[in-house]
This record gives structure tokens, C-alpha cells and sequence, in this order.
């Protein structure tokens, strides 16, 4: 038997099984005194083999007086090697606890990192946006820019961050609350540019 290589189960098993033997040898024991108070006194009154019968219960009270010890010392030290099983599985497994706690913070970080990366990348592709919008608006007459500006409010945005579920994430304000009018960013700005694209996609058709 590998002491070493015991794992905390195991030494419940072994003690369950040494316990068994020391019951069984407790029980012997008794037989054994119980046998003697009932030749005590054929012994004392001079039968020979109630004497000869004594001096072998003696023989085997003062073996099973030896073994208990035994016993008893057995069970202490798997005891004690079961208590460091024991801390040593629990330091184990903690170690592993803190080794899936650390891989999953590391790939949280690197899911950060991507993520601050797509807001600088969206944070230029929205100043791109609205320096287009600015050269389109540059050149409207009168009234023709009025319903552009709309797209030049946070209203769009928030609502298709909030279509794109950036809302569990992303303090998006009382705008994203309107459900019916979350879309993605595309269908809310077309709804503004359209009137000027469908000419301009006509004109080409016609001269097609």
C-alpha cells in the first residue's frame, strides 16, 4: 500500500476497514473474558481442563491486549494521513480554482482590449460619418437641411446600440428605452437620405 498516494477516500476506506477489524477483535476479547469468569471457579476447585483451558485465554487476553494497541495506533495514523489527504487535496484544488479564475480574467482582458479597440474604431468611423454629413449639408439650400440635422443628434446611435443589445452593457440613457424605434444605425439615417439618394439612383437608371 502507497501511504503517500492515498487519496482522502481512500483512507475513510482503510480506517472503515481497520475500524471493523478492531470491533471484531473487541468482540473477540469479550468472548474470550466472558469464557474465563465462567472457568474461573472449575479452575479454582482443581479441573484440569478448565485450568488448561485459563492458561490459553490468558495466553490469547494478553495477544489481544497487544493488538488492540496495534489497532488503535493503526487507526491514528491513518487518521492523521487522511487530515493531510485531506489539506493536501483542498490546497489542490484551490490552486486549480485560482488557475480557471486567472484564464478567465486573462481572456476577459484580451475581450477588453478588443473592445477598446472597436470604440476607437468606431469613434473614427462616427467622426467620418459626420464630416460626410457636413459636406453634404455644406451644400443644401434653405430649408433642405433641416431634416438632415436629426442625424447629427445621439437619438440614432442610441437607439441601434440599443438594437444590437449594448444596452446590458452600455448606459445608453432614457432614448433607448423606446423599443419600437430601436434598428440598426442604417435604417434610422436612410429614412433621412433617402430623398436624396432615389433621384440621384433614377438619374442613372434613365441614362442607362
Amino acid at each position: 500500500m502507497q501511504t503517500t498516494t492515498n487519496s482522502a477516500r481512500e483512507w475513510a476506506n482503510i480506517i472503515g476497514g481497520l475500524s471493523s477489524k478492531q470491533q471484531a477483535a473487541e468482540d473477540h476479547r469479550e468472548q474470550l473474558t466472558t469464557e474465563k469468569s465462567r472457568l474461573a471457579l472449575a479452575a479454582a476447585m482443581g479441573d484440569a481442563n478448565a485450568k488448561k483451558r485459563l492458561v490459553t485465554i490468558n495466553q490469547e487476553l494478553a495477544k489481544a491486549d497487544l493488538e488492540g494497541d496495534d489497532w488503535a495506533s493503526a487507526i491514528a495514523q491513518a487518521e492523521l494521513a487522511r487530515t493531510m489527504a485531506e489539506r493536501t487535496e483542498a490546497e489542490a484544488s484551490d490552486r486549480a480554482r485560482h488557475a480557471h479564475i486567472g484564464a478567465s480574467l486573462t481572456q476577459y482582458l484580451a475581450e477588453v482590449r478588443a473592445i477598446d479597440k472597436n470604440l476607437a474604431a468606431l469613434a473614427v468611423h462616427f467622426t467620418a460619418a459626420k464630416e460626410c454629413l457636413d459636406a453634404a449639408e455644406a451644400k443644401m439650400v434653405g430649408k433642405e437641411g433641416a431634416p438632415i440635422r436629426q442625424l447629427r443628434s445621439a437619438y440614432g446611435p442610441t437607439i441601434a446600440a440599443a438594437h444590437f443589445g449594448l444596452g446590458a452593457f452600455i448606459e445608453l440613457g432614457a432614448a433607448s428605452s423606446n423599443i419600437k424605434d430601436r434598428q440598426p444605425l442604417e435604417g434610422f439615417a436612410k429614412n433621412f437620405c433617402d430623398r436624396w439618394l432615389k433621384p440621384n439612383q433614377e438619374e442613372a437608371t434613365s441614362g442607362d
